[in-house]
């Protein structure tokens, strides 16, 4: 199953209001939820690596280089990750 498969509808926007005030204090706010699975934390471990092709050329920047916050948070019984990024 993916990732995206495993996110309960509304989630996102209940994530959103649980840490409004955390991203309005952010330049660029960017919100990513992702399910504490296996799957889960494969995307994570994608989204805050940096990403090479085979010929070495970069496709995918870290999410991290702005800055980037980890905060665990349960809906509906399940925990979630929410990764609070800050794309200056």
């Amino acid at each position: 199953m993916d990732w995206k498969e495993q996110l309960p509808n509304g989630i996102k926007k209940y994530a959103y209001d649980f840490f409004k005030e955390e991203l309005d204090k952010l330049y660029h706010p960017e919100l990513i939820v992702l399910p504490l699975t296996k799957e889960g934390e494969k995307e994570r471990e994608w989204l805050i690596n940096y990403q090479h092709d085979d010929d070495g050329n970069l496709i995918h920047q870290s999410i991290l280089r702005y800055g980037a916050e980890e905060k665990n948070f349960e809906y509906k019984g399940d925990a979630f990750l929410a990764i609070l990024i800050n794309n200056d």
